[in-house]
């Protein structure tokens, strides 16, 4: 099950490792680590964005329709929607203006 590749790896690692600092190698195993993982596209990306806003919003929302009043609460969802256009618009400006990932941004 391809377990020589991860052997071969891991023996990399160690020998980039060798007389360093505990800190040090922490780091460097970390930084390896991570280049392993694979990364979202832009689908991907997109699909789990709308699955952590849009989703559990509709959870909710029809309990929140009935409690807030129908008239509020669709003004509430207009609004929100707006607001997370404009903000969104914003982190793409700096993007531009800055570059580097998002959690950079942040």
């Amino acid at each position: 099950m391809g377990g020589n590749e991860s052997e071969e790896e891991d023996t990399d690692i160690l020998d980039q490792v060798v007389d360093k600092t505990p800190m040090t190698k922490r780091r460097i195993i970390a930084e390896e680590n991570a280049k392993k993982v694979k990364k979202l596209g832009p689908l991907a990306t997109s699909f789990t964005i709308f699955k952590g806003f849009v989703c559990t919003g509709i959870l909710y929302m029809p309990k929140d329709f009935i409690n807030g009043g129908w008239l509020f609460s669709a003004i509430c969802v207009i609004l929100s929607l707006i607001l997370t256009l404009y903000c969104a618009g914003l982190l793409l400006e700096c993007r531009a203006k800055f570059g580097g990932s998002f959690p950079d941004i942040g």
